[in-house]
């Protein structure tokens, strides 16, 4: 430290500057490395998801061309049985429940090779989540089975999180409509905002028992966006229409 009489005051010099800039360079490379391992990291996550999704397709592109081979076959067998003279009945029925298997099998797996196949593609439009598909079957017990898919639309490089809520619309016999929340009426144990956290899409699915005297009308979803930008979204799907869709 130098003294300075006239002032009565201190002044303190950096001895070695060279030091103290060598210091603050290494703390930038340090940061620097940080934010580039923290991107790569994602670029890999967003990669590995993406990689995921095309196997999927492409182990359903594989199926559908199975069972178009297996429905041909079909067909044919089929064909003949009908140019016997001497059908057999019960073969020829057999072949028939077969055949209708297959190609609804086809159906249904073109349908979800479609949906993988639209989840990868690049899309630079706003981000957005929607509702794929909602879809209710009865089962043997007399309750029903639902099946949700939300999906990210447009820009898709990072996840989109949030809580979706479902009420079941419908009467007692009167005219008083009722909005049941969805563990009032879940056989399992469900939350009443369930979260979610997904880049692509989520499924949501379970059962449901319709209380005593109880007529559905509808189901009511609510998505409530936790990501900046994303919007929103309040659906109703009639119960009837849903049926008739899952049995189509």
């Amino acid at each position: 430290m130098k003294r300075v009489p006239s002032h009565n005051q201190y002044l303190i010099s950096v001895q070695r500057p060279q030091l103290w800039l060598a210091s603050f360079a290494g703390v930038l490379v340090v940061i620097g490395v940080l934010i580039w391992t923290a991107f790569v990291y994602g670029q890999l996550r967003a990669g590995h998801d993406r990689v995921a999704a095309n196997q999927r397709a492409s182990n359903l592109e594989k199926q559908v061309d199975d069972l178009v081979s297996q429905n041909e076959e079909l067909q044919r067998q089929n064909t003949r049985l009908s140019r016997d003279m001497g059908i057999d009945r019960d073969a020829g029925g057999q072949v028939e429940k077969e055949l209708t298997r297959a190609q609804a099998q086809i159906l249904d797996m073109k349908e979800e090779l479609t949906f993988y196949r639209s989840i990868v593609q690049t899309n630079k439009t706003a981000r957005a989540v929607n509702i794929k598909k909602l879809t209710v079957e009865p089962d043997s017990q007399g309750q029903y089975k639902y099946k949700m898919v939300l999906v990210q639309d447009g820009r898709n490089d990072s996840p989109v999180r949030g809580t979706v809520e479902l009420y079941l619309e419908g009467s007692r016999g009167g005219d008083h409509v009722e909005m049941l929340e969805w563990p009032t009426v879940s056989v399992g144990k469900v939350d009443k905002q369930q979260k979610f956290g997904f880049k692509y899409f989520q499924n949501f699915e379970g059962t449901i028992k319709i209380p005593d005297k109880f007529v559905p009308s509808a189901i009511h979803v609510r998505v409530l966006s936790g990501t900046s930008g994303v919007v929103n979204v309040d659906e109703t799907y009639p119960w009837d229409a849903m049926l008739n869709e899952e049995n189509t």
